[in-house]
């Protein structure tokens, strides 16, 4: 067993430095994009959405703050179980907040492929810019020698797990949430 993950490993290796390679004059860019799946954009676009009831419902948008955070919470646990090390510690000092040492796998493919599966099927007519987002800071995470392409990659298919969940439940949620939901409604 030791032998075959030795063989996904260096195989996870040579494709992200294929990758790296390839955007290696488009850095400035992937920064970018790379930054753009943090948290704190998703979350004040997000609030803000909920407290101006911009676009999309309420109830929508609560049950993909909180899943997207669920989905945060889940691949941090998975880090820190896996600890597996990133590409480069020198870069991710620059980009990678104090006590995030771990790379598999990415929390920010994990965050943006939540929430790319939950916008493509609830708003499919925005939701394909949600798929391209989540696809774009992938790449650009390995190309940033940030992540691993299989970092991104399970990060990417847990966060499309989590969407999947909160689609199989959401009626029970929104129930759940239903105080919160009334109560904002009553504040417009």
């Amino acid at each position: 067993m030791p032998e075959l993950i030795n063989k996904i490993a260096n195989w996870d290796e040579k494709v992200s430095k294929k990758i790296v390679l390839f955007s290696e004059k488009k850095l400035k860019f992937a920064s970018f994009i790379a930054l753009s799946g943090n948290v704190q954009p998703w979350l004040i676009v997000s609030i803000l959405f909920l407290i101006f009831n911009l676009f999309i419902d309420r109830s929508f948008n609560l049950v993909q703050i909180a899943f997207t955070f669920c989905t945060g919470i889940l691949t941090s646990i998975c880090k820190y179980s896996v600890k597996r090390d990133r590409p480069s510690v020198t870069i991710a000092k620059k980009y990678v907040g104090k006590g995030d040492f771990f790379s598999f796998p990415s929390g920010h493919a994990g965050r943006m492929g939540c929430l790319a599966l939950l916008f493509a099927v609830k708003y499919p007519f925005i939701g394909w810019v949600f798929v391209l987002w989540a696809i774009g800071v992938a790449f650009s995470r390995v190309a940033l020698q940030l992540h691993y392409f299989l970092d991104v990659l399970i990060g990417l298919l847990i966060g499309c797990f989590s969407a999947i969940i909160a689609f199989i439940f959401y009626s029970q949620i929104v129930n759940l949430l239903s105080p919160i939901i009334e109560w904002m409604n009553s504040l417009i």
